[in-house]
């Protein structure tokens, strides 16, 4: 089985209409083989299953659990980067949890996946003036160099 497979476990199935009978293969798993499967991965990589059924909205228990074990890991190893070993000791837990939870976004976000402002809910545009700015040589010709070099086109 793989790990993907595991979210149509958690979601109901489509109600049969049929006369015809399930598919009863000997190979097929059954749901107590799953939950035993599941036991299993999270004793084993608890932060990972967590993470994965965090991702996939299965469980938002798992979602703040994955955070949690996320900032205790990074805890655990925030010595070893010079910046964050000058932090106060106060400090250090807070800001490990916050790099925890923007770690796990980053990991459940897709590219497609929308989320609001949490200020301004969506309300306020940025408004930019875009401008170019075009060379003017004051012979009217390019510098010989401009030529060769790869990237530069004179305008």
């Amino acid at each position: 089985m793989k790990l993907e497979d595991l979210p149509k476990y958690y979601s109901p199935k489509s109600p049969g209409l049929t006369d015809a009978s399930a598919s009863t293969s000997k190979d097929a798993l059954s749901i107590t083989d799953v939950m035993a499967a599941q036991g299993m991965t999270q004793n084993r990589a608890e932060m990972g299953f967590s993470a994965f059924l965090g991702k996939m909205g299965i469980s938002m228990n798992d979602r703040a659990r994955a955070t949690e074990l996320l900032a205790d890991y990074a805890l655990s190893r925030c010595d070893r980067v010079a910046a964050l070993r000058k932090l106060p000791a106060e400090i250090k837990p807070v800001v490990m949890r916050i790099m925890a939870s923007y770690a796990f976004e980053d990991y459940a976000r897709s590219a497609a996946s929308k989320k609001q402002c949490p200020c301004c809910y969506g309300e306020k545009f940025i408004e930019s003036i875009v401008f170019t700015n075009k060379i003017q040589y004051p012979d009217g010709k390019p510098p010989v160099w401009a030529k060769c070099t790869k990237g530069v086109y004179p305008s």
